[in-house]
């Protein structure tokens, strides 16, 4: 992602939208998902979206308007997202998505709960991947891919980026991280802990 270190206002998504998306679509398109639906809980910055919309297109995946849904993250509210996803999957449809991402790990549990009311199978009917703040997935009822950013990878960032500050030393504006699939995370979690062993 892109995590600002100096005194600039900060994007409304905390991250690299050009890598989520290529990262997102290849996986979906990986397990054969050509119907894609997001489901996000704040306003999107149009770069995200015309990322999104031109991947699609290169990918030949489709996305209507009307798959592309969004709801107020406001407690009261959030519990929506169930309702809405057991709308955008109900019964019965002539066409729905094959594949879902949910943009914001606080929607997680309740999007997986409205699948489970519509009825539909994940990995069968259709394949999930959760935005995920590493390493506290949200819960899930159902079992989901996880796509973000590692906080401590964050914090190494920053802190480096402090340091060079507090040297005299010139530091970027924006620091840019990769997103990483929550094997990616348990892989560097293993190495991580070989490095240490003695």
């Amino acid at each position: 992602g892109d995590f600002r270190t100096k005194k600039e206002p900060a994007e409304a998504f905390p991250g690299d939208p050009a890598r989520t998306v290529k990262y997102l679509l290849a996986a979906l398109a990986a397990a054969g998902c050509t119907k894609i639906a997001t489901l996000r809980a704040f306003e999107m910055p149009q770069e995200f979206n015309d990322y999104l919309d031109a991947g699609l297109a290169r990918r030949g995946m489709k996305s209507p308007p009307y798959w592309q849904l969004g709801i107020f993250q406001e407690s009261l509210k959030v519990t929506w997202a169930k309702n809405l996803t057991h709308l955008l999957m109900r019964p019965g449809q002539t066409d729905r998505p094959d594949g879902l991402f949910i943009l914001d790990d606080n929607l997680v549990s309740y999007v997986t709960a409205g699948l489970i009311e519509a009825g539909v199978k994940v990995g069968r009917d259709v394949e999930v991947i959760a935005h995920c703040n590493f390493p506290w997935p949200t819960p899930s009822v159902v079992p989901v891919r996880r796509l973000g950013y590692d906080a401590r990878q964050v914090l190494r960032a920053c802190v480096d980026s402090v340091e060079k500050q507090i040297r005299g030393e010139s530091s970027p504006a924006v620091i840019s991280l990769a997103p990483v699939f929550e094997s990616e995370v348990e892989s560097m979690e293993v190495a991580s802990t070989r490095g240490t062993e003695h």
